[in-house]
């Protein structure tokens, strides 16, 4: 169904009629995920039907629930530019690209085509779209033409490009972070970027060869990782159990990767969970001690919640400011291929391809409220081949 079958609606509504109520439940609730229509009127016939304590709890938590814009997938909260940018996207995807792939992303259906026809390929459970950011970018700049998933379809996808960045970038981060998408944002400067590379396109682009262009993340088999601080845990920062460091951000403060091989790299992402804190009060000794060497895994923005005498603050660990720079010997580096600020949970960086061995992270801000710096999920991107 997420890959545009609607063929199962029918299915999930009949499994709602069930004798059992556990099974009852279970349509409701995907019903619900997918936002099958008339979704409404089902859990209300179901809710009628059964008695039952967890059929009254369910059914009236889904017919009530508020539908606060929590930006789908992203993780953590947003800045007011990208709140402000996330809400131009989907006016604009409700306003434009609704027409073709549908209200919810999995494809309109074909008016007059066979069963399970659809105008345009599906949005929602996209691995191209959830993949990597240029993929969507260079759609929305010159339009994508040729079947998809080995599937034509009746609409051609048009360029989008004599939009401004801030609009593509807009629309490309609202279907990659909403729909049932899970992806990272898209920026202006990233779409200025894709932009600039393909200014002499004129064409639409086939999904083979948006592939060819894009940036390719490199097997972290065989990568000797180490940093200034927090040495006993850099091997987690490959993965969700993540790297800390320990002591509060501060200038100067690193963290290096020395790839088994060079290779031409162009693109450093990583993300950097917020710290959960637990103390007796805003500032607390208690509070202040546990940011400096606590691990959370919530993410968002520092904010405070009291419960049962205690104050729990979640600490953003993102960068306050990086800087990265390449070398071939780990001795001899480069002239800084980026510098930055940190802004959320993903830090996504983007440069001129470096050919290179050894690539290190530099933390060049201080943290006023003494947090730690923290790296998961670290990914480093070969650029692609040249053509």
């Amino acid at each position: 169904y997420k890959a545009g079958d609607k063929t199962f609606a029918d299915d999930y509504r009949a499994l709602a009629k069930d004798a059992d109520y556990h099974v009852d439940i279970q349509a409701m609730l995907t019903l619900n995920l997918f936002k099958v229509d008339g979704v409404a009127d089902v859990i209300k016939s179901v809710q009628a039907a059964h008695p039952e304590k967890g059929v009254q709890l369910i059914a009236k938590y889904l017919l009530t629930a508020p539908t606060a814009n929590n930006f789908g997938g992203v993780r953590g909260g947003l800045t007011a530019e990208q709140q402000k940018l996330m809400q131009q996207g989907g006016e604009v995807f409700n306003a434009v690209c609704f027409s073709c792939h549908g209200n919810d992303g999995r494809g309109r259906e074909l008016a007059g085509g066979a069963p399970g026809a659809l105008m345009a390929p599906p949005l929602a459970g996209s691995p191209r779209v959830q993949g990597h950011k240029d993929y969507v970018i260079h759609v929305l700049l010159d339009g994508l033409t040729g079947p998809v998933n080995d599937k034509t379809y009746a609409e051609v996808m048009v360029p989008m490009g004599a939009n401004t960045d801030q609009w593509v970038a807009g629309i490309a981060s609202y279907v990659r972070t909403n729909l049932g998408n899970s992806a990272g944002m898209v920026t202006p400067a990233d779409v200025a970027r894709v932009r600039a590379a393909d200014a002499s396109r004129k064409t639409p682009w086939t999904v083979a060869e948006i592939e060819a262009r894009l940036p390719r993340p490199l097997s972290p088999d065989g990568w000797k990782l180490s940093a200034s601080a927090g040495q006993d845990a850099v091997d987690g920062a490959l993965n969700l159990r993540g790297w800390i460091s320990g002591t509060p951000q501060a200038p100067g403060m690193w963290f290096q990767v020395e790839l088994p091989q060079a290779a031409t790299v162009t693109e450093v992402q990583f993300d950097s969970p917020a710290a959960r804190v637990r103390g007796q009060a805003p500032g607390g000794a208690r509070g202040a001690a546990a940011a400096r060497g606590g691990r959370g895994a919530a993410r968002g923005g520092a904010r405070g919640r009291a419960g049962g005498g205690f104050q729990v603050t979640t600490i953003p660990q993102y960068p306050r400011g990086y800087r990265i720079e390449t070398s071939m010997d780990g001795k001899t580096w480069s002239k800084p291929v980026a510098e930055g600020q940190g802004d959320g949970t993903r830090t996504d960086v983007s440069f001129a391809p470096a050919h290179a061995k050894y690539i290190r992270i530099t933390q060049t801000g201080t943290a006023d409220d003494s947090a730690n710096w923290a790296i998961s999920n670290l990914r480093i991107y070969e650029a692609p081949a040249a053509k």
